[in-house]
């Protein structure tokens, strides 16, 4: 069974894109890839999906703060987000 596999490079040719750009689409979960060693991979099944489904919206700071708190509230409950950022608050504060 063979499988193509593309990298970085050969997807921002494919799509007439700059690197950066790909590496973009990973980050925001658009393009799934994987690290194998210290570079990115991207399946032919990968890149047909994202032709597919495109790109989203790129998310403000804002949005990924809220989402990331939302994520740790729901794991670790409300009480113990509260104490922690009643503790981070006074460390920082204090100095």
């Amino acid at each position: 069974m063979d499988i193509k596999v593309y990298t970085v490079d050969e997807i921002a040719e494919l799509l007439q894109v700059g690197r950066k750009t790909v590496y973009d689409y990973i980050e925001n979960g658009d393009l799934k890839a994987a690290k194998i060693g210290k570079y990115w991979k991207i399946t032919e099944a990968a890149l047909n999906d994202f032709l597919e489904k495109g790109t989203t919206a790129k998310k403000s700071d804002d949005e990924k703060l809220n989402e990331l708190l939302g994520k740790y509230i729901e794991e670790y409950g409300f009480v113990v987000f509260a104490k922690r950022l009643q503790a981070y608050k006074k460390e920082h504060t204090s100095k």
